[in-house]
């Protein structure tokens, strides 16, 4: 093992045995939504409402939108951006972030080849509170027609950033390695770079030269700097989640969350969740390196010691975990599981880090043969919000419920017992 000196703590929570319980969500998809809306991304802007994103169809015209909650109700929806040829995805979507009081960022997805599955980043920056924004553009000039997305944000003191996934080490429209040139492995790259005041691109950098193809990146703010976590990929297909620091300015050398040892020929399609509290951060992620499928958590505790759960596991665990900070000691995390009825789960997990222990429900079921979007959980106002997408030819593909955080209180309680082992 590659982290000395920590000390590791394991614990099993559960495996799919859930409380029975009649808990139903509140189902608050905006009223003017249209019937083609897709691709939701849920965040908080600094007043701690919700924040959520999504696309809309027009015949061929895509338009990003987004709205706040505020006073029980969505308000009247923000227009970012329009145009063709989008990328609408079901693991890759756009998103809309407050950075500063006056700064926000957006992107979206364009294709440059629909045969070869190739498309870029483009992103849009207010500097007005999100009243207006500028037009798009790419923080990638490389030209090729390669895959580049899986975006997530970040705040670096006074500095602004954004982190990618960027194909063009890859050959076109392919998930395999070709010779290395320049240094590079032939993979897909992991990368990063600043935004300036005049929105100008800068201090380009790769945090890392092979990464798994199409997994969701994420990032949370520490005292000192963000925590990036995302998917690695190494020579031998080994496929686990790792995470980078940003120290005065620069990214530090990448490490594993935890070795799973997941070996698997292609992307599982299937990326980490990260919060972070001071100097602590807490990261959610999937593997199925045992042979069928886990949702674990790790604490990172600032001291040097960590603690690791298994939050759920068994051949019915899909993963496409999500979660978000209840208090400095709680933190919500949703993930999907299938039934043997073919339905596909929402669950969501309340970790008590002070107590060490967790309480969970299922909080909804969908149809098995809708393919889910990654669902999307914040909370706010004692209330944990929730977002999907149902891609079906249906009308009403977005969902988008709130459910009170005492809902937990009446839930079976699960002690963890740390089991401390030496690594």
């Amino acid at each position: 093992m590659r982290l000395l000196n920590i000390l590791l703590v394991v614990v099993s929570l559960s495996s799919c045995d859930f409380p029975d319980s009649n808990v139903k969500a509140e189902f608050i998809a905006p009223s003017f939504l249209s019937n083609y809306s897709y691709s939701p991304y849920m965040s908080k802007d600094f007043n701690g409402r919700p924040l959520m994103s999504w696309i809309e169809k027009e015949a061929d015209l895509s338009l990003l939108k987004y709205s706040v909650w505020e006073k029980g109700h969505w308000s009247k929806p923000v227009l970012v951006s329009q145009g063709e040829n989008w990328l609408i995805n079901r693991a890759d979507f756009p998103s809309v972030v407050q950075m500063s009081e006056d700064t926000w960022l957006a992107h979206w997805l364009v294709f440059t080849s629909e045969e070869a599955f190739a498309y870029d980043v483009l992103v849009s920056i207010s500097r007005d509170g999100g009243k207006t924004w500028s037009e798009g553009t790419s923080p990638h000039d490389d030209g090729t027609i390669s895959e580049h997305g899986f975006v997530s944000f970040f705040k670096d003191k006074d500095d602004i950033g954004i982190v990618w996934l960027d194909g063009r080490e890859m050959p076109l429209g392919g998930h395999h390695h070709k010779p290395a040139q320049s240094g590079y492995t032939g993979g897909m790259t992991l990368r990063s770079a600043k935004i300036s005041a005049d929105n100008e691109y800068v201090e380009g950098t790769v945090i890392d030269n092979l990464v798994c193809d199409c997994c969701q990146t994420d990032i949370a703010q520490l005292a000192d700097g963000p925590v990036l976590v995302y998917r690695n990929r190494t020579e031998e297909e080994y496929r686990d989640i790792y995470f980078a620091k940003m120290m005065d300015g620069v990214w530090q050398k990448e490490s594993p969350v935890l070795e799973d040892n997941w070996q698997i020929g292609g992307c599982p399609v299937n990326g980490p969740s990260v919060n972070a509290v001071d100097d602590k951060f807490f990261v959610v992620w999937f593997t199925q390196a045992n042979g069928y499928g886990e949702v674990k958590f790790k604490a990172f505790e600032g001291n040097g010691t960590s603690k690791l759960a298994i939050i759920d596991n068994g051949n019915l665990v899909m993963g496409n975990v999500n979660s978000s900070m209840v208090s400095n000691e709680q933190l919500a995390v949703s993930w999907l599981t299938a039934s043997e009825e073919d339905i596909i789960l929402l669950n969501l997990g309340l970790i008590d880090l002070k107590s060490s222990s967790i309480k969970k429900i299922v909080i909804d079921e969908f149809d098995s043969n809708q393919r889910l979007s990654v669902p999307q959980v914040v909370y706010s106002d004692e209330s944990l919000f929730l977002s999907l997408s149902k891609f079906t030819d249906k009308k009403n593909n977005l969902y988008a419920s709130k459910i009170d955080i005492s809902v937990f209180d009446k839930q079976v309680l699960s002690d963890i017992e740390w089991v401390k082992d030496e690594i």
